[in-house]
């Protein structure tokens, strides 16, 4: 009888010291592997960013490109030279005759009377003492 009860008894399972290291170091791992993955989203994420704003930076590029280029075009036209005679160097065709106004003396004491106005309240005083 003493052989039968044996058999039933529950048997202890004792941790090993072998199993606990190794679900220390699957744990371990496994917290190095989210710890990387994270990195690495957030480096995806930033690159995702700096893509996109370069995309718009050369479709800016392009506009400004395709602009230049149509001022080129401009430019080299026969009208374009010819507008920039007449305005700029003051240049006329045959038979033509330019036409100049006179400058307003009025305007100009305009521009004078709202900068003496703009003279500081420290400015006026220096000025009554003597100083400036």
């Amino acid at each position: 009888m003493i052989t039968s009860s044996r058999k039933f008894k529950k048997k202890k399972i004792t941790s090993s010291p072998l199993i606990i290291f190794l679900i220390f170091l699957t744990l371990a791992c496994l917290l190095i592997f989210l710890n990387l993955n994270l990195k690495i989203t957030k480096e995806r994420k930033k690159v995702k960013e700096e893509l996109e704003y370069l995309k718009s930076e050369v479709q800016k590029l392009d506009l400004k490109k395709e602009e230049i280029l149509s001022k080129i075009s401009e430019v080299k036209s026969d009208d374009y030279l010819e507008k920039v005679s007449r305005e700029d160097f003051s240049l006329q065709k045959e038979g033509e005759k330019v036409v100049a106004f006179p400058v307003i003396e009025e305007e100009k004491k305009t521009e004078k009377e709202s900068q003496v106005e703009k003279v500081s309240f420290w400015q006026k005083i220096l000025k009554k003492f003597g100083l400036r």
